[in-house]
């Protein structure tokens, strides 16, 4: 199989050599549509807790789940079941969603002609 873009906001580890669709984009406008269409991908399968969680709660829970990241013991183990890992902290995911929030309503209107096929 030969790879010929990536869609997500940065290079996957493995794939350093696979351009970004967003490399491809030609204007600003062009380029807010790709990131805002490529924004999922880096959002991965998150774990989140309710609005009004105490803040020390959680910076304690994105420490927590930091360091298993990097737990040799676990990350082992994700190895050994061919599970897909390539982890970002609760900070970078929260710049990410925000961002991906505040998409203007002309790129989220591009966005839905695009995949309407209009």
């Amino acid at each position: 199989m030969r790879l010929l873009v990536q869609v997500a906001l940065t290079r996957h580890p493995e794939l350093a050599n696979v351009p970004l669709l967003l490399d491809y984009a030609e204007n600003d406008a062009d380029r807010a549509l790709l990131e805002f269409m490529s924004s999922s991908s880096q959002m991965g399968q998150p774990y989140a807790a309710p609005p009004g969680v105490p803040a020390p709660i959680v910076e304690a829970l994105r420490r927590g789940f930091d360091a298993t990241m990097k737990d040799q013991g676990f990350i082992e183990k994700m190895q050994i079941a061919r599970i897909e890992f390539n982890p970002i902290t609760g900070e970078e995911l929260t710049r990410i969603v925000a961002h991906t929030m505040q998409a203007p309503k002309s790129v989220i209107e591009r966005y839905k002609a695009a995949i309407a096929g209009d």
